[in-house]
């Protein structure tokens, strides 16, 4: 049996990114100028809780510390999904807690699936679309 579920958080992953774009433009930024993409961060577009801010700052959104911290999770599920040989690669190496055990930064307390499901239907409600995946 073949191993799709990197392959389904990024694809979810990616969705947020768009609904966060969508986000953006519907409060007056833009993503392309003159035919060229410009994007809203620059070299920084899969970094979610990056967007997440630019778009807070623009939009009047609110998010909280832990949908950026999620956020932040989400945008590994990109790069990993993505390319199955990373480049940069600090966010793989484990850091240590302060009761001095160590932790991958992709741990996370709780199901990140069923949170950025949340995430995205709060996003969708900004957005005034609905939208659902197969699976759901």
């Amino acid at each position: 049996r073949m191993e799709v579920d990197k392959v389904s958080h990024m694809l979810r992953a990616m969705a947020t990114e768009c609904l966060l774009k969508a986000l953006w433009l519907k409060h007056g930024g833009i993503l392309a100028k003159d035919g060229r993409y410009v994007g809203v961060l620059k070299k920084k577009e899969h970094r979610l809780h990056e967007l997440a801010k630019a778009v807070s700052q623009k939009g009047h959104i609110v998010f909280t510390k832990r949908e950026l911290e999620l956020l932040e999770q989400v945008s590994y599920w990109i790069i990993s999904g993505r390319y199955p040989i990373q480049r940069e690669y600090s966010h793989l190496v484990p850091f240590s807690r302060l009761d001095g055990t160590l932790a991958p930064h992709q741990f996370w307390r709780g199901d990140p699936v069923e949170e950025l499901r949340e995430l995205t239907a709060k996003l969708q409600t900004a957005l005034g679309i609905e939208m659902k995946f197969q699976s759901e």
